[in-house]
């Protein structure tokens, strides 16, 4: 059956409605979801080298350097070209737009040749626009080299159908320079994606060679089957022998790279390979929402996929879909081994699941408004019901692209925008970037701080390029959001701020709080907070990065094939797919319409056994729906059990929301929201200032008709401990709604209201002059003096370490660094470690303070293969030695103290019994 004119004319009137919709749906949003995904920024820094430094791989600004050979660079080469346009992010929102273009004809173009029909192909394009997981990839992660990858690679399965079943030169010129595209611009894509998408097209067009060669007959002999892959084997081993080379030379660099310098490190946790049952929020980022409502069509697309011509094509289809379920089922994992399982993310398998399905959801949309399904909708309900149906399953599409796109508005993945410029500022002022710095709570936004400054840091924010080695031995991706690895991340972090020195870290950008007891006990103050809110930590007596930093050597050819051969290639393929197209646009025309002249193009009419399955499939799906709607109702009660009020008071003080948490309180107790706050506001401290509700528990009591008690347990988390708590509640019940009776609080008061407190205070003025060169601030003052009055080295259960004293034996307050070395009897450095936690790191003049050095290491290695998701800030064993340490020198080094200075603890109520003394410290300030 020949395709018709008229088929064809309105295909493309569906593909030119797809490619605007695409363009006003997602280039409008763009504007607002692209700085908030996942790798936007990453994108954007990376096109920033590249147009600083086409030729130069080496990148500085992150971890102590990194090759961007360890990327393919077409996707930001392309940004850095269209930033001439109006910046880098106009030039990502541009390629971003392009990439939607090249991706809807990819979709229209693919699905003609899976479905066979023009007009299913029209509404593939459609459909194509709001898939769920394309919206996710986009506008949730961010992924533009994944899209760009796909979008060339749909584009070239035709091409290379076309070689196969032809073997006309020009297809596979076409096939190949695509191919060629896709491995410059995401090179995960083409590799998998000949496996499952290049590999079942070409057993589709062997199929497809042997229908043609039958007489007559309804089934195929097998001769003919044969005889077509006979024809078709010297075609597929040609193409398939020049995607392997294509593969590895237009990204030689990379291949040379990855074998000089192979990735060593620890896997990093990944929602994607959860259980999605036992980790329900998993479930829905990379199963639920990607798939959306193509779940209601699942037995359609099956029954189409495995149809006689389809059949390789659906196996590929069920391997994905079986892959994309991460750790929910063993299954993964066996197909993919341990080592590859660990390292990738399958949330990629489940998009390309997606795009498989893409044909068949527009063949059904065919079928339901000009196809089989309609005549059958219209013989049994009114047009009333027809269109209300209609109607219902468009704003499902709609809606669910819609909320797959706005996802980051009900559950934030990205902290509040934050203001570069004075960070900027302060990097530039007094050549503040001649050191490395730390961002801590930045999200992804740490990304486009480095794209802005010349300043190093230390962390980054694509960890398959670091190779420090405190950070490829953790599971944890990067330093600016630790503390969402529990003991490892902040177990990482801890040493970049005990040993800031090594790797010449002196400033910290803070944005969230929470690291502030870890910073300030680790010998940190605080500078200033900058007007965007950022708070700036310093460490005295680093020094400067040197002038000369190590620096990746590599071969002039490598640089050159690096940056001029995935431009050459993208012209070429443009040559060949475009030009080509129009030159040969009759012949090409023809040898198409004849590849698409199948007996099976539109299966025929659904029978009415597998009718009424798939209407039942959508009749249970939206009872599943219907159903977990009600459960997350029910779920979402902050006040309907006794036990969910509690529960609710905590998570809301949790992230003090006080208006909130307030709200829980008996209205008839008398205690007013402003009571509270003061309540609140004098029960300070480690706890409520800074800690985390890590884990809380409830137990109900008793319950007598309107009251009941509740018991809960409690477990905060601060970047120092874990501080476990009991509390009992009793509740009321008012109406329908339970409430807690406010407990009485006693709050402690000093002695005396007013104190008299004489003392001299210590400002450092600090020479500033109206220069362009640097400002010293240290050489205004002497160093204070400092005296280590006793240091012994000890052994307590296996644990080494080194006690005593030191003092502040100057008139100037002094901020201290502790180094000790630990040696052997032949006088080998066995180990060495600052003090962190048990020193007072700020001494007052002549005060004195008592210090404990614990030579540690950390539980990684044990801990790879039996994780634990239990939280432990400080994760560390007794160092094993395979000498006895027998001596150790200890360095005390100080400079004058200027924040952080402020001490005023009063006792109060001391009363010493025996061997107990009770009292209360309290903080007069």
């Amino acid at each position: 059956m020949l395709v018709s004119k008229g088929d064809q004319n309105s295909s493309y009137v569906f593909l030119t409605l797809a490619i605007c919709i695409g363009l006003l749906f997602h280039g409008t949003a763009f504007f607002n979801t692209l700085e908030s995904t996942y790798d936007y920024y990453v994108h954007i820094f990376f096109a920033d080298h590249y147009q600083k430094s086409w030729f130069e791989p080496w990148e500085y600004r992150w971890y102590t350097g990194f090759s961007l050979f360890s990327f393919p660079p077409l996707v930001h080469q392309l940004i850095a070209l269209l930033a001439n346009f109006g910046g880098l992010k106009i030039g990502a929102w541009i390629l971003a737009n392009a990439i939607i273009i090249l991706y809807v004809v990819g979709i229209f173009r693919f699905s003609k040749l899976i479905s066979l029909n023009e007009k299913a192909a029209g509404y593939s394009a459609l459909v194509g626009v709001f898939l769920p997981s394309t919206v996710e990839t986009l506008h949730l992660f961010g992924q533009l080299p994944m899209m760009l990858g796909i979008g060339w690679l749909l584009n070239a399965l035709p091409e290379i159908y076309l070689w196969v079943r032809y073997r006309k030169l020009r297809y596979y010129f076409a096939g190949i320079t695509i191919i060629a595209a896709a491995v410059c611009s995401h090179h995960v894509t083409p590799i998998f994606g000949t496996i499952f998408f290049v590999l079942p097209i070409m057993a589709t067009a062997m199929i497809d060679k042997a229908q043609a060669l039958k007489s007559g007959t309804k089934s195929i002999p097998w001769q003919k089957y044969w005889a077509s892959f006979k024809s078709c084997f010297t075609p597929v081993v040609i193409f398939g022998l020049s995607t392997i080379m294509v593969t590895i030379l237009v990204i030689l660099p990379y291949w040379l790279f990855s074998k000089n310098d192979p990735i060593v490190q620890v896997p990093i946790p990944h929602g994607s390979r959860d259980n999605f049952f036992q980790v329900g929020s998993s479930g829905l980022v990379f199963f639920i929402i990607p798939w959306g409502y193509v779940l209601f069509l699942i037995p359609f697309i099956f029954y189409r996929l495995f149809s006689r011509r389809n059949i390789f094509i659906g196996l590929s289809f069920a391997l994905l879909f079986l892959l994309g379920t991460g750790g929910t089922t063993p299954i993964p994992k066996m197909l993919l081994g341990e080592n590859a399982f660990s390292i990738l993310t399958l949330e990629r398998f489940t998009f390309w699941a997606t795009i498989w399905a893409t044909p068949i959801l527009g063949e059904f949309l065919w079928r339901f408004f000009e196809g089989d399904i309609r005549e059958k909708m219209v013989s049994k309900f009114s047009g009333f019901a027809i269109n209300l149906i209609t109607g219902f399953m468009i704003s499902i599409i709609f809606a669910s692209a819609v909320f797959g796109m706005n996802l980051s508005s009900f559950r934030p993945t990205q902290p509040d925008k934050v203001k570069m410029l004075p960070i900027i500022n302060f990097l530039n002022m007094d050549k503040h970037y001649e050191w490395r710095y730390l961002t801590l709570g930045f999200g992804d936004q740490m990304a486009w701080l480095s794209t802005n400054t010349k300043a190093f840091t230390i962390d980054g924010n694509y960890h398959s390029a670091r190779r420090v080695p405190e950070l490829t031995s953790r599971a944890v991706e990067r330093l600016e959001n630790s503390k969402y690895r529990g003991f490892e991340g902040l177990g990482s972090l801890q040493e970049f701020l005990a040993i800031p020195e090594k790797y010449h870290l002196k400033y910290i950008f803070s944005n969230d709080k929470f690291y502030d007891p870890m910073l300030f006990f680790s010998g940190w103050h605080r500078v200033k907070a900058l007007n965007n809110g950022i708070i700036i930590w310093e460490k005295s007596d680093i020094p400067p990065l040197p002038t000369v930093l190590p620096h990746g050597e590599f071969p002039k050819y490598q640089k050159l094939w690096w940056g001029i051969l995935p431009l050459t290639i993208l012209l070429t393929a443009f040559f060949c797919n475009v030009q080509l197209h129009w030159i040969n646009h009759i012949s090409q025309k023809n040898a198409q319409r004849d590849s698409y002249s199948n007996p099976e193009r539109s299966r025929g009419t659904l029978n009415r056994g597998f009718f009424k399955v798939l209407s039942g499939w959508v009749v249970l799906m939206l009872m599943i729906c219907i159903g977990g709607s009600y459960y997350l109702f029910k779920l979402h009660q902050k006040q309907n059990t006794p036990t969910k009020v509690v529960l609710s008071y905590y998570d809301a003080l949790d992230f003090k929301e006080f208006t909130t948490s307030h709200s829980y309180f008996d209205p008839e107790s008398g205690l007013t929201l402003d009571q509270y706050m003061l309540e609140n506001s004098v029960s300070d401290g480690i706890v409520e200032s800074y800690g985390k509700l890590n884990i809380i528990g409830t137990k109900l009591l008793n319950k007598e008709g309107a009251s009941a008690t509740v018991a809960t347990q409690l477990e905060w988390i601060t970047p120092l401990n874990a501080y476990r708590k009991q509390t009992i509640h009793e509740v009321i019940k008012r109406g329908k709604k339970w409430y807690i009776v406010p407990s009485k609080t006693t709050p402690r008061k000093p002695p005396e209201q007013l104190i008299a407190k004489p003392y001299l205070s210590y400002f450092n003025q600090q020479r500033r002059r109206l220069t362009v060169e640097e400002t010293f601030h240290e050489d205004v003052l002497d160093r204070p003096v400092i005296h280590i009055k006793e240091a012994t080295l000890i052994k307590s259960d296996g644990l080494y370490s080194i006690i005593g004293q030191v003092q502040n034996v100057d008139n100037n307050p002094a901020d201290i660094t502790l180094h000790a070395t630990l040696l052997n009897k032949d006088s080998l450095n066995l180990a060495q470690f600052n003090a962190r936690f048990v020193i007072m790191h700020k001494l007052m003049p002549k005060e004195v303070t008592a210090f404990r050095i614990d030579f540690t290491e950390e539980r990684w290695k044990d801990l790879v293969e039996n994780r634990t998701p239990v939280f432990d800030p400080i994760p560390e064993k007794n160092m094993s030695f395979s000498d006895e340490p027998g001596l150790f020198k200890i360095a005390a080094v100080a400079s004058i103290a200027k924040q952080d200075m402020y001490r005023d603890l009063t006792i109060n109520g001391l009363n010493v019994k025996e061997n107990t003394v009770q009292g209360t410290v309290f903080n007069a300030g």
